[in-house]
């Protein structure tokens, strides 16, 4: 199993975990909390969603779940939500892995959205940035622009305060 660091010991990206193996993996680095984007019949090898979140949980990860369909992308509002839970795990020490099924999709707009909403970076230096630390992330345009979209409506909504 890959994991990628996308901002070092803090964030990271990997695909969906086939074994109890790569859960172990992910304790081994030190993760301690988890954002899942998987729909439920991804992770059927894993008992279904519930099924597999309440693992994670029974073994001491916070969990968050935020499934996106594979190859799409969140509402803005469901992005928001999902790098500010983020964001609070990590200003609380928590290392945190994102994942989808390759971790690349899906996996990679989560990640470009936290590095725009934490780091004020630009969503063309975030695309960069994630396509470095994980190659072959993000899959599609939709995706990219998506990353675009994100940018704007934090800075629209950081105006209106």
């Amino acid at each position: 199993m890959s994991v990628s660091w996308i901002i070092r010991k803090k964030m990271a990206a990997s695909r969906k975990p086939m074994s109890m193996g790569d859960i172990e993996l992910w304790k081994a680095l030190g993760i301690s909390a988890v954002v899942v984007l998987n729909e439920d019949h991804e992770v059927r090898h894993l008992g279904g969603l519930t099924e597999y979140i309440n693992l994670l949980k029974s073994i001491g990860f916070k969990v968050l779940s935020t499934p996106i369909r594979d190859f799409w992308v969140p509402t803005l509002e469901e992005a928001l939500n999902t790098v500010k839970w983020i964001d609070e795990r990590v200003k609380q020490g928590d290392r945190v892995l994102i994942h989808c099924n390759a971790g690349l999709g899906r996996t990679g707009v989560i990640s470009a959205c936290y590095l725009v909403y934490s780091l004020g970076i630009s969503w063309r230096e975030a695309v960069k940035r994630v396509r470095e630390m994980r190659p072959g992330s993000l899959e599609n345009e939709i995706q990219e622009s998506f990353i675009e979209k994100f940018e704007k409506y934090i800075r629209m909504r950081e105006e209106s305060l």
